[in-house]
């Protein structure tokens, strides 16, 4: 992504479309069976593929993303503006990631495109978070908030904590522990 400047787009059921489009060409794929997982940012990008694109079956995030973004973006970046290394959060990532190097304030204002808030409810696709307790990148009352407003009736939620292993973001101490919770949950559901 970054060798051909490509940037984060919030309507992620465009390609999510076109991946799925693919895989069901594919003989050797059940069409019915199709999940969407992201971790990470990957998170937003999962959720709203499930509540954007219902072919798909089912949906897992293993760490969902900010509830609001450009607030949370905003916040981390009046913390830094007084002290750099206040957060564990990089100075330019979410700039480039939003196309917008040299610029915090439109970074921050193209974020505020990136949210579920409206979309959650709309869900009608099985969908399963994972997210670690002691996750500094996005707070856990994310994934809290996330699970809450998705609107389908079959939706699960796992907190991690330090005894389980997987409790920072995305799993990163412990990827394992959320692959295998999420494979579990999608054999079960779809």
């Amino acid at each position: 992504m970054r060798l051909q400047d490509l940037y984060a787009r919030h309507d992620y059921e465009v390609p999510g479309a076109a991946a799925y489009d693919y895989a069901a060409s594919r003989p050797e794929i059940n069409a019915d069976r199709v999940a969407v997982m992201g971790y990470s940012f990957g998170g937003y990008y999962a959720a709203r593929i499930a509540a954007m694109e219902p072919r798909y079956n089912i949906g897992v995030a293993m760490s969902a993303l900010h509830w609001d973004l450009a607030d949370w973006q905003q916040k981390i970046l009046d913390r830094q503006s007084g002290n750099a290394t206040s957060t564990a959060q990089s100075a330019f990532h979410f700039r480039w990631i939003m196309g917008h190097l040299d610029d915090a304030q439109a970074a921050i204002e193209k974020a505020k495109k990136f949210s579920m808030a409206e979309l959650a409810p709309k869900m009608t696709t099985p969908f399963m978070i994972v997210h670690g307790d002691n996750d500094t990148v996005v707070p856990v009352a994310s994934a809290h908030k996330l699970y809450e407003a998705i609107g389908s009736s079959n939706k699960a939620i796992k907190i991690l904590g330090e005894n389980d292993g997987g409790h920072y973001h995305a799993q990163a101490d412990n990827r394992q522990v959320g692959t295998d919770m999420l494979a579990d949950w999608i054999a079960d559901n779809i």
